[in-house]
């Protein structure tokens, strides 16, 4: 392999994570829709600017992930439809897995038969599938939450750098979120795994805010914490 097929790779890994990556402030979390239940992350100890790192699992570029931010005070109602959503995104993520799987193949491809034809026929199938992600999302722009505007920032975004488009899935699901009270959705569609980890996040996260500003109490915790009971 010369540096040339073996930096190909490489880049296109780095890409696609730092794509995939995005920083946390004190009071967010991620709710990723799995396969059959709803998981919670709060990212890593890693902080850069004051936020901590967030890594999905590199491999589910399918499961749609929404980045939501609590407070003490919740004035917003409702735990807002991402039912539609779900739904308008089926397909797309499927063809972001499929995406990912021609990201995979290709140190192999790189690594046997060189930067050749069968690379090539890789790209034109990656970027295939591209093209056919970003008409669904087109299609189905109303559902997902997107403007004019915002689709072809996105289409950009896609076409420019082709890593990118393997996070089409997490990018319209994040940029769509969840409205109303976050822990109250918690509370509605985690199950109890998911909630008792969301629990003992925001209950960290809490005391390392109340012990950097030295103010707050236990009881203004638990108030929080019981919107995750409601």
């Amino acid at each position: 392999m010369t540096p040339t097929e073996l930096w190909l790779p490489i880049g296109a890994a780095a890409f696609y994570l730092y794509d995939s990556s995005c920083l946390l402030w004190q009071n967010e979390l991620i709710f990723t829709r799995g396969r059959k239940r709803w998981l919670v992350a709060g990212g890593t100890a890693l902080r850069l600017a004051g936020r901590r790192l967030f890594l999905p699992n590199p491999l589910t570029p399918l499961r749609p992930q929404f980045q939501v931010r609590w407070s003490l005070v919740e004035t917003r109602t409702g735990t807002g439809n991402h039912d539609q959503l779900l739904l308008a995104l089926r397909p797309i993520s499927v063809l972001n897995q499929l995406q990912l799987l021609l990201l995979l193949a290709l140190p192999l491809l790189a690594w046997t038969l060189g930067a050749g034809l069968m690379v090539l026929v890789l790209f034109i199938l990656f970027y295939l599938l591209t093209l056919a992600a970003l008409i669904l999302v087109w299609q189905r722009r109303s559902s997902c939450g997107l403007d004019s505007r915002a689709f072809w920032l996105l289409a950009l975004d896609a076409l420019a750098c082709a890593p990118f488009a393997v996070n089409l899935t997490r990018k319209i699901s994040t940029r769509h979120g969840i409205a109303g009270d976050p822990l109250v959705f918690a509370a509605r569609h985690l199950d109890a795994a998911a909630r008792a980890a969301t629990r003992l996040l925001i209950a960290a996260r809490a005391q390392e805010a109340q012990a950097a500003s030295g103010s707050g109490d236990a009881h203004s915790i638990e108030l929080l914490l019981s919107r995750l009971e409601t």
